[in-house]
């Protein structure tokens, strides 16, 4: 890329090979605005991001083959899929 696109990914410039990959987005999504529902993302380190959580690479097979997880908007599809609600409330 250049000054005009995002940075996609890091070279280290070293030899014996130059451009092999060595740094990239932890995150990717694609978002569909005019179906919001077709919405796909994943998070290099799951969940939490979190090194110590048990959740931390529940994505990381996902991630490496460049493949994604549905985001849908619609509250009774997160509703039924959860496996519990966090409750954060101000004393």
């Amino acid at each position: 890329g250049g000054d005009n696109t995002l940075l996609r990914g890091k070279t280290s410039g070293a030899e014996p090979e130059p451009f092999f990959n060595v740094h990239a987005a932890g995150y990717r999504g694609v978002y569909d605005f005019a179906d919001p529902d077709s919405s796909v993302f994943v998070i290099a380190t799951g969940q939490s991001g979190h090194f110590l959580s048990r959740h931390y690479d529940d994505l990381g097979q996902l991630w490496r083959r460049g493949e994604y997880i549905p985001m849908s908007l619609d509250l009774d599809l997160a509703r039924a899929a959860a496996v519990g609600v966090t409750y954060i409330n101000p004393e």
